[in-house]
């Protein structure tokens, strides 16, 4: 019984680190998508405005 008991609390154990494991992955690679997004988003922020501006100035 106790061994039963052990093996029951291990697998336990086990699922919530590789559920534990999972969560972090999914969040670290969220944050890396949106530090990209922010990126290319700033990016294309600065060609826009740019562009609005020398169009502005033309006339």
């Amino acid at each position: 019984m106790k061994k039963t008991g052990f093996l029951i609390l291990a697998g336990i154990i086990l699922g919530l680190a590789i559920y534990l494991a999972i969560a972090v992955l999914k969040l670290t690679i969220g944050l890396i998508v949106l530090a990209v997004a922010a990126v290319v988003l700033f990016i294309l922020w600065q060609m826009i405005k740019h562009k609005w501006e020398d169009k502005f100035d033309k006339e």
